[in-house]
């Protein structure tokens, strides 16, 4: 049985933390309209940034577990295709229908949860891709 290859795992951490610099750079404006904030409103020092680094760790290693634990035919290899696809499906299935019952009960607006998942679903993808490829 293939083991987790951790050195994928923190490319594939280091991939979504910078997507989500790029993303939120592109759109950190628009999304914080959405929130009615301004940038002085935002927390100040490292912990959001230490928080969300954190979180791309965990997502890149429950992603490898996956990709692990669904790996169990020898004749099938996995390719960044799947890799993309798991991604998605991963994201959608879990993450964005969990997250959207939040937005809904909180009155959210659907362009931040269109901004706040669309960094996860594409960044779920390049993980599945890296996770896949670097195996």
């Amino acid at each position: 049985m293939p083991t987790i290859n951790w050195l994928a795992v923190l490319a594939a951490t280091a991939a979504s933390f910078l997507l989500g610099g790029v993303w939120y750079g592109a759109l950190g404006q628009t999304w914080l309209e959405a929130l009615n904030r301004r940038k002085e409103d935002l927390p100040k020092g490292p912990v959001p940034y230490i928080t969300a680094a954190l979180g791309s760790f965990v997502n890149a290693a429950m992603l490898a577990c996956f990709i692990q634990w669904l790996d169990r035919d020898p004749e099938r290899q996995w390719n960044i295709g799947h890799g993309l696809a798991l991604g998605a499906a991963t994201a959608l299935g879990f993450l964005g229908a969990s997250t959207a019952k939040h937005y809904a009960f909180a009155n959210w607006p659907t362009k931040l949860f269109a901004i706040d998942f669309g960094v996860d679903l594409i960044g779920f993808m390049l993980m599945g891709a890296i996770l896949t490829a670097w195996r």
